[in-house]
């Protein structure tokens, strides 16, 4: 490598460091070395650490003990999540913020329309208002 400019001794060591670490990786898996290690999991991992805890217990009486302490915590903590997962729903655009999804909902409305009470109802007889409801939130009558 003493012989090549700055820009070949980087493009060297970036192939020399990709096969190196595909190599390893592939070594480590077969002797189930470091990640692979079923006991270095337990130490430094996090693998099925929410299972642990649903399998012993743990979380259902955490959950009866906040219940029965304190009841009104239980429903505030509810609302908060929601409003918590709506606010990331907007910021990302999935899930009822989707754009493609609410035109795909109005575009199978317009066609299709809608069945309420086991009644087809065409779009042509739906308010501007029940559209826009189906549009943001999905049918109201399921």
């Amino acid at each position: 490598m003493c012989n090549q400019t700055e820009q070949g001794r980087l493009l060297m060591a970036s192939y020399a460091r990709q096969i190196g670490g595909t190599v390893t990786s592939h070594k480590n898996k077969a002797n189930k070395e470091f990640f692979y290690n079923v006991e270095w999991q337990k130490k430094f991992g996090n693998k099925d650490a929410g299972k642990r805890n649903v399998e012993s217990g743990f979380l259902a009486k955490l959950n009866s003990k906040i219940t029965k302490e304190t009841p009104e915590l239980r429903s505030q903590a509810g609302k908060r999540g929601g409003k918590a997962v709506i606010r990331k729903q907007k910021l990302n655009s999935s899930g009822m913020f989707d754009e493609k999804k609410r035109i795909q909902k109005k575009g199978n409305l317009v066609r299709w329309g809608i069945v309420i009470n086991n009644v087809r109802l065409p779009y042509k007889k739906l308010s501007s208002d029940f559209i826009d409801y189906y549009v943001e939130y999905g049918n109201p009558f399921t």
